[in-house]
């Protein structure tokens, strides 16, 4: 896989955007990652947490039949 097709750009909002990006900066340098290495980890734990809290509420509606 080439970087053109693995590349994703994430825009911040004007309002506090910046803010956002320095904390970013902050918690991957903390610990000794790249900022899209931190980005990568954050976005995959938030889609598994709320793919897993789908299929839960999903079976909770199937199960009731």
């Amino acid at each position: 896989m080439n970087t053109e097709s693995r590349q994703l750009v994430i825009s911040l909002p004007k309002e506090g955007g910046k803010e956002m990006k320095e904390a970013l900066k902050s918690i991957a340098y903390s610990e000794h990652r790249t900022v899209s290495n931190k980005a990568f980890m954050i976005l995959q734990e938030w889609v598994r947490d709320n793919t897993e809290q789908d299929r839960a509420e999903n079976y909770d509606e199937e199960s009731r039949y």
